[in-house]
Parts: C-alpha cells; structure tokens; sequence
C-alpha cells in the first residue's frame, strides 16, 4: 500500500514521474493480487454450496460495499476538485456532468473514479471461489490447472482487445471491470500455486544461480524496455507481444525478488522489531488506506508547484507525502473504527453486538 500512495502522489499531487516511481509501478499492482491469490490459499477446499454461499456473500460485503461507499463520496466531494491524472480524465470523458451522470460514469466505468482494485479483488476472488467448488472432487491440481488455464487465456486476449466488451467502458464489462480482471487475474493464480508449493519455490530462490537469474531479469529488462527498447525490440506486430511478454516477464520476476526480500529478512519484518511492526500494521490497514487517502490527495496539488525542481527533491518530497497521507488515512479509520457497525461495514472487522 504504502507504495499505492508513493505513486499517487507523485501522479496526482506533483504530476510528474521520476525513474523510482516508474520502476515501482512496473510491479507493484502485480504484487498486490499476488498477495491476494497468496492469503486466498487459505481457503482451498470449498466441499458445500452452502460455504460456497457463505464465502461469496462475506466477500462481497467486505469488498463491494466499502467501495460504493467511499467510491461514491470521493466521486462527489473530492474527484471535482482532485488535480492531475484523475481531473484530466474527467474533463476529457465527462466534461461538466450533473450529480446522475457522475453516478451512473462510477458504476459503469471500469476504473470506478480510481477504486477500481476492490472491486476487481472481488471478481477475483469470485472467480477462484467458483473453479474451487466447481472441482473440490477432483486433485487440487485440477483446480490450479484450470486457473492457469482461464488466466492465460484471459490474459493473452486483453491487450488486444480481441473481444470487444473488454474495450468498452460503460457496459456491463466496464460494470464488472473485466479488462482489468482478465489482466490481473494471472497474478492472483500466480500467487495462490506459489502458496500451494512454497517450500520448494523457497527452495528454488534460495538457489544461488537462480536467485540471481530473477533479479537480472527484474533489474535487466526495466531497463531494456524503459531506455533501450528502440535498439533491439524488432518491427511490426510482433514489436507488441515482445513488449507484453517481455513486461509479464519482469513482473513475475519482480513478485519473486520481493518474495526473496522477505524470505531473507524475515527476522527485520517479524513482530520483534519496529519496522516488522509498523508494516504488518499497515498492511493489516492496507483496505482502510486505499478507502480513504484519495481524500487527502484531492488537496495537494498545489504543493506540485513547489516540490518538484529535480529527482532527488520530488523523490524525498514524495516519499514524505505518502508517509503522512497513510498516517493520516489511518487516524480517520482509528476514529471510524471506534463504531463496531461502522467497523463492521466498512472494513470487514467482525462485528459483535454489544445488546444482550
């Protein structure tokens, strides 16, 4: 999350971009559907449609209602007056809409004014709830081969927009945000396998000569394709897919390098140090702060003016506004969540009723 908010500030407030922020966008939304495919593995056997039942409605309370929520009030109270990225796209789709309008654009838009990714986890974790049950007879195998299967297919055709609900925006596609579905979804598959076999992966990374394979190929082809893509990529139609799979690549070597980050300092991000603390803190926190920090971001832009004159400020400033962002995100959910309903409702915290 924490570097959600870095990219956002530096696209939303400072408007501009610098190599770092470039580097950590490559992989950072890959990485966090990873995570989700990862936790997902939790729940590996789904064996009555009654769980069934009971897994999609919980999920869908956790997931979809916060979304509307919060969705709908920054479409009203900050997505007006928000600078950069998320204004010019208003402007350009929706020009000075009424109150209906904007309503109607959050519901049928794929990106629903930037709360796009609860509401796409959702589908996802749909979709794995349903091939789960679906096959809960058959070899764990089964399940993860038909994943692979609709993942890679799903994958292959959406940056080519082969099917023509994937491009449209206000559809039922752009409803249930299926271009950024079948984009991500590959990812959360990823994640739920590495979860599956993570000892051997373990065992893999912690190969010297594999280890760091994936780390040059992270580091190697950014590079490649940031700086020196005119040199080699070749002509034509083909230059596409070599950029697609060149970057699918360098994600999922990205995922595994930041899976080796952790697996090696596991000591540095465990309960008995601070920053283990502070981080399992806010990644606890992770839905709270998506929630509620496009709020704060709506009023910075001003401070892009004065914070943005070379790499190392606008990288440092950054850094700094994201820090203070997620704290304050964090105070308005500590106050939010002294309500057990509001708790309940809006962050999925498990509600005890205090009536007798």
């Amino acid at each position: 999350m924490l570097l959600v908010v870095f990219q956002h500030i530096h696209s939303i407030c400072l408007h501009t971009s610098t190599p770092i922020s470039l580097f950590t966008i490559t992989f950072r939304m890959p990485l966090f559907f990873f995570i989700s495919g990862f936790i997902a593995y939790n729940i590996s056997q789904i064996t009555s449609f009654g769980q069934f039942k009971s897994l999609v409605a919980k999920k869908t309370r956790i997931q979809a209602l916060p979304t509307i929520v919060f969705g709908l009030l920054f479409t009203f109270m900050g997505i007006n007056s928000v600078p950069g990225d998320l204004r010019d796209w208003r402007k350009a789709h929706l020009g000075t809409p009424d109150n209906l309008d904007l309503v109607v654009d959050f519901f049928t838009s794929s990106w629903k004014h930037g709360y796009w990714f609860t509401w796409v986890l959702l589908g996802l974790f749909i979709i794995y709830f349903v091939v789960t049950y679906a096959l809960h007879r058959l070899p764990r195998r089964w399940t993860h081969l038909t994943l692979i299967g609709l993942a890679v297919g799903l994958f292959i055709y959406s940056p080519i927009n082969s099917w023509p609900c994937l491009s449209s925006t206000h559809t039922l596609a752009g409803f249930l945000s299926i271009k950024h579905i079948a984009h991500y979804l590959i990812f959360f598959v990823f994640g739920n396998i590495v979860a599956c076999h993570r000892p051997k992966v373990l065992r893999w990374l912690n190969q010297q000569h594999l280890s760091a394979l994936v780390i040059l190929l992270f580091l190697g082809i950014y590079i490649a394709l940031q700086f020196n893509h005119h040199l080699w990529l070749p002509k034509g139609p083909l230059c596409k897919w070599v950029v697609i799979i060149a970057n699918f690549v360098q994600q999922c070597c990205g995922i595994l390098t930041m899976v080796l980050l952790f697996s090696k300092n596991e000591q540095v991000f465990s309960q008995q140090t601070t920053m283990g603390r502070t981080l399992q803190f806010i990644g606890r926190r992770t839905l709270d702060i998506y929630l509620i920090h496009y709020f704060f971001l709506s009023n910075m832009g001003v401070l892009g003016t004065y914070l943005k004159s070379n790499i190392l400020s606008t990288t440092l400033s950054a850094t700094l506004l994201a820090a203070v962002v997620v704290m304050l995100s964090l105070a308005v959910s500590a106050i939010l969540r002294l309500s057990p309903f509001l708790a309940h409702y809006l962050f999925g915290v498990k509600y005890k009723s205090t009536n007798q």
